[in-house]
């Protein structure tokens, strides 16, 4: 699923969607094409059907909407904002729709690449969160269009550390019986959000000095409790499973899966606060199917189709009619981080321009030096 938090320096995932088949006359228009690129897993699939066919068999949405619109879908997924990025500056004018994460908004606002979309044109709108519609980064609601949104969250194991609550000051700072049994994401944003926060920071805001301090406690982790570092949650459930892993962060889509296995694992938003974040549709300036991309954008915010997504993915729907879906449709086991008006809860923080040093602390941190080395026991 999407939301794989290790976003650095991945190889972007092209699956090239050829739905429908081809005219045979020559006179007849051809048929468009909307090309989309989305972060990978980032749609409902039909898990029925076999995992090797191409998303666009597989989507109920992707195909449902080719066979209204009778047009076809090249869509194409990416694990890594820098993949995206390339991908978006190497084929200027390729790509009709992406999906953009808050973090990257003012980044990518920034090149000036987006283009205005008039609400007219997306009549579903009106129904989205007024506290999603507005991001800083975009006040007026001109260029971001809110798909889904997302936290991450502690998981760990309940009987094994006989407890039912944990806080991220805790997760940092552990007994040395953690050591080997800490999942560390393999994502400088995710890791250096919840640091700070861990200190009852307000992770927007953070300073220089605050980001030195989170690096000294990630280092801390990582070079003295051995953690298992992966940007893969598949790896970081699967372990937190078999008891290997005491306690890890996830984001909570991939917790909602873990939480049906096993009554053993717990899943909160800790008491100290925790990472937010919302995805935007973005359109193209310079894409060859606008009103395709409109139409797009408006179909997947239907209530019945973006609750079917949120369901399906375990991720927060940006409307109330789609919360109720989304909630008839699969039983919530995460905690909810909306509170009834729709917006996230006080202690979730959300930021929308992603600090320029993060990446080389981040590769500072990865090149020390690992201690205790092999076999050594640190002391209490």
């Amino acid at each position: 699923m999407k939301r794989n938090a290790g976003r650095l320096f991945l190889a972007m995932v092209g699956i090239l969607i050829s739905s429908g088949a081809a005219w045979a006359d020559e006179s007849a228009e051809p048929r468009k094409s909307l090309r989309i690129a989305n972060w990978s897993m980032y749609i409902d699939f039909d898990d029925n059907m076999p995992e090797d066919l191409p998303p666009e068999k597989r989507s109920p949405t992707l195909r449902e909407f080719a066979e209204k619109f009778n047009c076809d879908i090249e869509y194409h997924e990416f694990d890594t904002f820098d993949s995206m990025l390339a991908k978006f500056t190497e084929l200027s004018g390729f790509y009709d729709i992406m999906v953009l994460s808050c973090g990257y908004t003012r980044s990518i606002m920034a090149l000036g690449w987006l283009l205005p979309i008039p609400e007219e044109k997306i009549p579903n709108l009106k129904i989205v969160d007024d506290s999603a519609r507005h991001p800083p980064p975009d006040p007026d609601g001109r260029y971001l269009i809110p798909y889904l949104n997302d936290y991450v969250g502690l998981a760990f194991r309940n009987d094994i550390l006989a407890t039912t609550n944990l806080t991220w000051g805790e997760y940092f700072n552990p007994p040395s019986s953690w050591q080997g049994h800490v999942g560390l994401y393999d994502s400088p944003p995710v890791m250096f959000a919840l640091a700070i926060i861990s200190s009852g920071k307000d992770y927007p805001n953070a300073t220089s000095a605050d980001f030195s301090e989170a690096q000294a406690k990630i280092a801390n982790l990582r070079n003295r409790f051995s953690p298992t570092i992966s940007d893969d949650p598949t790896v970081l459930s699967d372990k937190l499973l078999s008891g290997e892993l005491w306690a890890t962060p996830l984001y909570a889509p991939d917790a909602q899966a873990l939480l049906s296995k096993s009554t053993n694992i717990s899943f909160l938003i800790p008491e100290d606060g925790s990472e937010y974040y919302y995805d935007y549709f973005i359109v193209n300036k310079d894409s060859q199917n606008q009103d395709l991309a409109f139409e797009f954008i408006n179909f997947v915010l239907d209530p019945q189709i973006l609750g079917r997504i949120s369901a399906y993915l375990g991720a927060g729907a940006t409307s109330e009619e789609a919360r109720l879906v989304s909630r008839e449709l699969a039983t919530p086991m995460v905690p909810a981080a909306m509170t009834p008006d729709g917006k996230p809860l006080p202690r979730l923080q959300i930021t929308y321009a992603l600090n320029p040093e993060i990446e080389a602390r981040w590769l500072s941190i990865m090149s020390e030096p690992v201690f205790p080395a092999s076999g050594e026991e640190l002391a209490d």
